[in-house]
């Protein structure tokens, strides 16, 4: 059975994949944070520092040493950003959907990203 297909004899709301939800809110929230990083380092006159010098504290914090210069900590922080927002993306879409049939689920994870 497809993700987007309802059950036979059921007329219930299609259910979508928990992954292509979690992926889209993640993607879309990585997207935001990326495009106000720009938006403020573009107004102090230096576009990508941001992610340049979070990029430069992954690497130290890793133990890795690259001196190719800002292009390589801009990348690796980008795809760091992507990845951890993806994650926690999917992670609350499992919880929202899991609270369908446990709404006190949902008061329980209010209570603890709160």
């Amino acid at each position: 059975m497809d993700d987007d297909r309802r059950p036979q004899g059921r007329q219930s709301k299609p259910r979508r994949s928990v992954l292509r939800e979690g992926t889209i809110a993640g993607l879309m929230g990585a997207g935001a944070v990326a495009v106000w990083f720009l938006i403020v380092d573009a107004a102090r006159g230096a576009p990508l520092l941001v992610p340049s010098a979070l990029g430069h504290l992954l690497f130290h914090a890793t133990g890795t040493a690259v001196t190719e210069g800002r292009t390589a900590h801009v990348i690796a922080y980008t795809a760091f950003h992507v990845a951890a927002f993806v994650v926690v993306g999917i992670l609350v879409a499992a919880v929202l959907r899991r609270s369908e049939r446990q709404p006190s689920l949902l008061a329980g994870a209010v209570i603890l990203f709160v």
